[in-house]
């Protein structure tokens, strides 16, 4: 059998056989220029001089190429081995999530629901992201998912790391959605296990097919079986066609409906996007019902099916009546106080996002205050929480691991209908960091076990885990940040050091200091491009010396294209607080202050490049007084990417086109972590709607 190892692929040297395939084999590889490591995909002998299956594998480099999205696998190259074609794509050492399934449920074992839940999630934003393109993949499978984790190596005997991420990969099948001529009528092309019905009798398909597999790898992570098999490959795909999938016997019927409408035999009957079965599924997973369109579908699918009347909510009865007027008025009635530079001016009350968070019976709000860049105090303002009998306090708990982990945070204090505590961590600890739980409970006054929560949990908010994750990117730390530092953290702090440097220029400026002006000129580029850009990020003054205060991390897009490369406060702060809002159980407050920050970031880039365009002007210019002018512009922009501009002059700087910089971005950011009591135990606020457009 031939072998590559050893043979070099332009400036990549091909190492040891990592897998094979019907179709191709993957071996490691090394590029040689930048010393970084990838995998070689080289298409197998046996069918290297099939027209087909060669179209098909140069199909699979042109779409995915075009394809930028950290859940699916990067392809760098097209080329020829010895007349072969090949790609080179990102390297992920981890074991496949089906491997992974195979080793669990040979252990008798499942997966999880968080894990579950925080698998499916990034599957589906990869698989939505592909639809949007116009791309169906047409084999998603768990052989086809990769799991990636920073932490190091999947062990398949161990639970899964908490910083685990699917990779969605293998796109020999993919099919544009607007292209017909691909895959001829009557040619079945899949893995019969998790081929949709559409597939299995060889008509064409679109993304619903895709909504199906991916349904069915749903299935196996809850069953830990497939729903169908037979000792045939015909006999399979019979099933697809014919067979409801078999009930799961360790799920609800609501859930169970989720699963079957997935599978449903019919393309119109499924879900039209991938998030929108996560959000329906994780909605339902947190105790609501199922959307009114599977109601409608499960009643066709099932038509015996008789709905169980709804069980009242505990405690809806304890609600003031006019709790919605009470907390729009009230709004959060906590400010942020930022101490980056000092106390921030107090931000405007919070409101809720629309109705709906109203809606949701909403008890208070839990926010953070960000001393010494650390979110070590927390403050909970509660409103409307049922009378206490006499002997009885209200005491707030944070959570972690599941409840494993418990910290008393002392007692509410009680006003008419309004309470409130403040909270500062003893070890200075992150407190989002550490905890993604809060209780409030009802204790007796001299508890004889102040450590121990009683039964009486009142109210609760639990952080969304998978929007939380972004998050905490953005206003706790991001590991390949200097120092770990939070995202929000160090644009901030990039930008008022960019403010100070211009400030220094403009005081050597008046005092004829060259030496010291073209040193703060330097400082200002190279934070603004930061070190992966090769052309201008550079040692300006040429006094030997490369001098950049943001540590070459800079605020621009920097560094190689791809999600684990790309450098740059501004393009990555975007990146999280997009997938923070765009997670599964993203809450519309999450959605609304991401949006409000996104627009400040935006303003802030374009002024960045304006800043720079600047810069390298006045880089070019003779030290003299031609320089007035442009020292001016830079000087009012510099100002205007920390603090912003009141462009239309109503008094006050807001998160809008034109006006929010860094210091609005900031504070939008930490908003983003402000979360909602709600009544009763363990409730995450649900998605805007479960029901599916």
């Amino acid at each position: 059998m031939s072998t590559w190892n050893g043979k070099t692929l332009g400036k990549v040297q091909i190492g040891d056989l990592i897998a094979r395939g019907g179709m191709a084999e993957v071996y490691y590889g090394l590029h040689t220029t930048l010393n970084r490591k990838v995998a070689v995909k080289i298409m197998r002998d046996h069918v290297e001089e099939d027209p087909e299956s060669r179209a098909r594998f140069e199909r699979e480099a042109q779409v995915v190429a075009q394809l930028s999205h950290p859940n699916i696998i990067q392809i760098f190259d097209y080329d020829l081995v010895d007349g072969r074609p090949s790609l080179t794509m990102e390297l992920i050492p981890g074991a496949t999530l089906g491997t992974y399934l195979k080793a669990l449920h040979k252990r008798g074992e499942k997966l999880p629901f968080p894990t579950i839940i925080r698998l499916m999630t990034s599957i589906a934003s990869a698989v939505d992201y592909a639809h949007a393109q116009n791309i169906a993949h047409r084999d998603i499978k768990p052989a086809n998912i990769l799991l990636r984790s920073k932490s190091g190596s999947i062990d398949v005997e161990q639970a899964l790391p908490e910083d685990v991420e699917p990779v969605l990969t293998d796109f020999g099948l993919v099919r544009l959605l607007d292209s017909a001529t691909q895959t001829s009528t009557g040619t079945v092309s899949g893995t019969p296990a998790y081929m949709s019905p559409e597939q299995a009798r060889g008509d064409q398909v679109d993304r619903r097919t895709d909504i199906y597999s991916l349904g069915v790898v749903l299935y196996e992570m809850l069953a830990g079986v497939v729903p169908f098999d037979a000792e045939s490959s015909f006999g399979i795909l019979m099933k697809h066609l014919n067979d409801p999938p078999p009930p799961i016997p360790s799920i609800s019927s609501d859930m169970q409906a989720i699963i079957d409408r997935t599978l449903a035999k019919k393309p119109e009957h499924r879900f039209e996007s991938a998030q929108a079965l996560v959000k329906e599924f994780i909605a339902v997973f947190n105790g609501q019902t199922v959307s009114d369109d599977t109601e409608k579908i499960r009643k066709v699918l099932n038509p015996a099916y008789i709905a169980k009347p709804l069980v009242p909510q505990p405690q809806k009865d304890q609600q003031p009546t006019n709790m919605r007027t009470a907390l729009i008025a009230g709004g959060a009635l906590v400010a942020i106080l930022v101490a980056w530079f000092g106390f921030r001016s107090l931000r405007p009350p919070l409101q809720p996002a629309n109705a709906s968070d109203a809606a949701n019976q909403s008890m208070g709000f839990v926010s953070y205050t960000d001393f010494n860049d650390t979110m070590d105090k927390a403050i909970l303002n509660t409103i409307g929480l049922p009378p206490l009998e006499p002997g009885k306090h209200y005491e707030a708990w944070y959570l972690s691991q599941g409840g494993e982990v418990r910290r008393n945070l002392g007692s509410i204090q009680i006003q008419g209908e309004s309470g409130q505590l403040s909270y500062s961590s003893p070890d200075s600890i992150n407190l989002l960091s550490q905890f993604d739980q809060i209780e409030i409970s009802i204790e007796p006054d001299n508890d004889p076990e102040p450590d121990q929560v009683s039964e009486e949990i009142v109210a609760s908010s639990v952080y969304p885990p998978l929007a939380l994750v972004h998050i905490r990117h953005v206003v706790v730390s991001f590991v390949s940040a200097p120092d770990g530092v939070a995202l929000i953290q160090g644009l901030w702090g990039t930008t008022d050091s960019i403010d100070t440097s211009v400030y220094d220029l403009n005081n050597a400026f008046a005092a004829g200091d060259e030496v010291t002006f073209r040193l703060k000129t330097e400082e200002i580029i190279n934070q603004l491009v930061g070190s992966g850009n090769a052309e201008l990020y550079k040692d300006w003054d040429g006094d030997g010396t490369i001098v950049d205060p943001a540590q070459g991390y800079g605020l621009l897009l920097n560094g190689e294209p791809g999600y684990d490369d790309e450098q740059g406060y501004i393009p990555q702060t975007v990146s999280h607080a997009q997938f923070a809002a765009r997670a599964a159980d993203s809450t519309e407050r999450i959605q609304q202050t991401s949006a409000a920050m996104l627009v400040c970031i935006k303003n802030l880039e374009g002024w960045s490049k304006q800043m720079l365009d600047l810069t390298l002007k006045l880089q070019d210019m003779p030290f003299g007084q031609g320089m007035e002018a442009t020292i001016a512009e830079i000087e009012a922009l510099s100002s205007r990417m920390l603090y912003g501009e009141d462009s239309n002059q109503n008094g006050r700087i807001e998160a809008i086109v034109g006006e929010g910089g860094a210091d609005s971005a900031y504070e939008q950011a930490y908003q983003m972590a402000e979360m909602p009591l709600l009544p009763g135990p363990h409730r995450i606020p649900p998605p805007r709607s479960t029901t599916t457009p």
